[in-house]
């Protein structure tokens, strides 16, 4: 699924979840949350040194994924970000920051310092999110995020009302980028 199609909730996902969907769901959200947060990539890959060569919206929703950082998004809009890759990715991003940071890693497995790192790095990019949504007139939040890692990671989002899915590929190798999210504001006016 490429652009806008990939925004749509569709019913196979809601049937999966136990929700009903209209036939024909249309878009709670407008194309620019979402071109906010595929904004936020590009800038902290090109802000950090980090060659991004592709950046592809893709259907796929999971992939054999060795490290998966997440972060939460409270406020106007409630989700998650998951940014995720293969250890050998990760290792390559690490690397680059650590060179430009002039940091040398005393560990040679992907442990502690590198796990934060990548934390790190998926903050950046939510932070930046969350900047760019704010000119948008979103107020929203974000907690610290969590890191996993693993042989198979596999994560998955809680029903979301959309989801934006994307294939980041570069000098690095390949990682997944993916916001499932809904919005609050019509809540919030509820109450």
């Amino acid at each position: 699924m490429t652009g806008v199609s990939s925004l749509y909730s569709s019913n196979a996902d809601a049937a999966h979840r136990g929700e009903a969907r209209m036939e024909n769901a249309q878009p709670v959200l407008s194309n620019s949350v979402f071109q906010a947060f595929k904004r936020a990539v590009a800038e902290i890959f090109q802000e950090n040194g980090i060659s991004l060569e592709g950046q592809t919206d893709v259907d796929q929703r999971t992939n054999p994924l060795q490290v998966v950082a997440a972060v939460g998004v409270t406020g106007d809009l409630k989700g998650t970000i998951l940014f995720g890759c293969s250890y050998p990715s990760a290792q390559a991003i690490v690397g680059t920051l650590f060179a430009s940071s002039n940091i040398i890693p005393q560990e040679k497995s992907f442990g502690d310092l590198a796990k934060a790192t990548i934390g790190e790095f998926a903050n950046q990019i939510a932070g930046r999110s969350l900047m760019n949504l704010s000119q948008a007139a979103y107020d929203c939040n974000m907690p610290p995020p969590t890191v996993l890692t693993g042989d198979v990671v596999t994560p998955d989002l809680v029903a979301p009302e959309q989801e934006y899915v994307s294939r980041l590929t570069g000098g690095f190798g390949s990682a997944l980028f993916r916001v499932g999210i809904k919005s609050m504001k019509k809540l919030k006016k509820e109450c």
